[in-house]
């Protein structure tokens, strides 16, 4: 059984959603934020990825850039 989180639990239809739609969500949201900078949005998220690890939310290491 895949393991859960909060942030899991409270995405709409997170079961049936395909994970290509929920990374192009986030990247979206971190373009964004990052007014259409996609070095700046890729950051974003593996800034994001590390927080959720070391806060314990999400199990997995953030994968590291070459």
């Amino acid at each position: 059984m895949k393991k859960t989180n909060h942030y899991a639990e409270a995405f709409p239809h997170y079961e049936r959603t395909p994970k290509a739609v929920i990374a192009a969500l986030a990247f979206s949201l971190a373009m964004r934020l990052e007014e259409g900078d996609e070095v700046r949005a890729g950051d974003l998220l593996e800034e994001e990825w590390r927080i959720l690890h070391q806060a314990g939310i999400v199990p997995q290491k953030p994968n590291s850039r070459s």
